[in-house]
């Protein structure tokens, strides 16, 4: 049988240093009190497991949001584009943490008013990742 891993955490760090390097809103794991839009934040993870008995693999999902003031969808709408751009044409590297990407996509992008000012949006990245830490037991 195999050790089962969440790659949560190598998953999370890799996102955030891949848009940190690519795009142009700054990039928060944590909002600090004051923080001017536009930002983004890394947000709702999902993992479920798969593979074999000798193989696992995960199924995740991180949502990926995006804060504007700006009245307009265009500031939103270009920084959704270069997330999408991001993460379709660079491979995140886990191999820090003994995981692997097998395949990463966008799943789901969505643009949303705000209550007060400016407009939301959210991006849903997925991939399919495998643990090659060889965690038998």
């Amino acid at each position: 049988m195999i050790q089962r891993r969440v790659p949560f955490a190598a998953f999370q760090k890799a996102v955030y240093r891949l848009l940190r390097e690519t795009i142009s809103a700054r990039v928060y794991d944590d909002v600090p009190h004051g923080a001017e839009k536009p930002y983004v934040t890394l947000e709702h993870f999902t993992s479920k497991m798969g593979g074999s008995k000798l193989d696992s693999t995960s199924s995740v999902s991180l949502t990926i949001h995006i804060y504007s003031d700006y009245e307009g969808k265009s500031e939103v709408n270009r920084i959704i584009d270069e997330i999408c751009t991001a993460y379709s044409c660079w491979e995140l590297d886990l191999s820090m943490s003994s995981f692997r990407v097998v395949a990463q996509d966008v799943d789901f992008v969505e643009v949303l008013p705000e209550e007060v000012t400016g407009y939301h949006g959210v991006v849903t990245v997925t991939a399919l990742i495998q643990d090659t830490s060889g965690g038998l037991i």
